[in-house]
């Protein structure tokens, strides 16, 4: 049985899952795949080249083999991942803080993954977001995001109060239509945060 989480202890489990063919390998599993052919057919790679990258998660006890099937002179091996999702332990972010490597990153690559938790990404995130205007962060920041598997929008809006909460409402409704979806193959689980910050003169002239 697939864990709801799984707590990583070691730095080199982290490591493991920082190459990017891994992070798209345990997307496959988690989909739906569970043989090395399936996952390269998937991925458009060699299966060696999957096999390997399998047996470097297996090894870090990232994901486990479920079963053997022999077809003809072959034996498939089926996979499953180890959990849904990976967080590190507080100690082991200490570590990678003093770890040869850039934190941020490291960081950058475990927000991808959900190696941190969805507080330590927002406040990540935030932390861009103030330390840029809506320009750079649009053509300088978002793309490397982007890159990363992360999405986050910064621009400005100019509303009223009743503009403002249209917008809310709307925002909620998109929320609640995907909120109705299931788990499939083509669909995976997407952390979504929203955050609205009025600037300093709006906080002077009171709520929105």
């Amino acid at each position: 049985m697939v864990k709801k989480i799984m707590y990583l202890e070691t730095i080199e489990q982290v490591r493991a899952l920082m190459e990017p063919s891994r992070e798209r390998i345990l997307r496959e599993l988690g989909g739906g795949a569970t043989t090395a052919k399936e996952i390269a057919q998937a991925m458009g790679q060699s299966v060696p080249r999957i096999h390997y990258h399998l047996k470097e998660l297996k090894i870090h006890g990232l994901i486990r083999a479920t079963k053997k099937v022999q077809k003809g002179n072959l034996t498939e091996t089926h996979y499953e991942p180890a959990a849904r999702a990976f967080r590190s332990k507080t100690s082991l972010e200490d570590a990678l803080r003093n770890s040869p490597e850039s934190y941020r990153d490291v960081l950058t690559r475990a927000l991808l993954l959900g190696l941190t938790s969805l507080e330590d990404r927002v406040v990540e995130v935030v932390n861009l977001i103030e330390e840029s205007d809506p320009e750079t962060f649009q053509e300088a920041i978002r793309p490397s995001l982007l890159e990363n598997g992360l999405n986050a929008e910064m621009t400005d809006l100019f509303l009223t109060q009743e503009e403002y909460e249209a917008f809310h409402a709307d925002y909620q409704a998109l929320i609640t239509r995907y909120k109705k979806n299931r788990k499939s193959r083509k669909r995976r689980a997407v952390e979504m945060f929203w955050m609205s910050l009025p600037d300093a003169e709006a906080l002077k002239a009171g709520p929105l």
